[in-house]
């Protein structure tokens, strides 16, 4: 499959999307959204308590602003986990110039307790949704 820059909806998270911005990974669910318009985007994920907490996590956000005058921006996040968390998530500002329409796609690993090496979903968001 081959989309023009900055689209990212033939990504394994637009498939499994639920809500258009939770997906599952081996071992929780990952997720990606803008908020305040589509100047920021929220980022993260749950871990399933049989898999052990978050230890660290290697992840990435990319963001496509649409349109004239718009461009592709990506987010690294990656770094230790909260202390006795299952879960983490971050909020990026969106830094690439302001268009009506945007796109994103997260993910990544999360290194666990128990040992295991979860993989995200590779959720999506679109802006406006729909």
């Amino acid at each position: 499959m081959s989309n023009a820059p900055g689209d990212f909806s033939g990504s394994r998270g637009s498939m499994l999307a639920t809500q258009g911005i939770t997906v599952p990974g081996d071992c929780g669910n990952s997720w990606i959204y803008f908020q305040n318009g589509n100047t920021q985007i929220r980022t993260g994920y749950v871990i399933k308590s049989s898999r052990g907490q978050a230890f660290s996590h290697t992840w990435s956000a990319t963001v496509a602003t649409l349109g004239m005058g718009g461009a592709t921006g990506s987010y690294p996040m990656s770094g230790l986990a909260p202390l006795h968390s299952a879960s983490w998530q971050a909020i990026r500002t969106i830094v690439q110039p302001y268009t009506s329409k945007a796109s994103a796609l997260a993910g990544g690993t999360a290194v666990t307790t128990a040992g295991w090496i979860c993989s995200s979903g590779d959720p999506t968001a679109k802006y406006p949704e729909r």
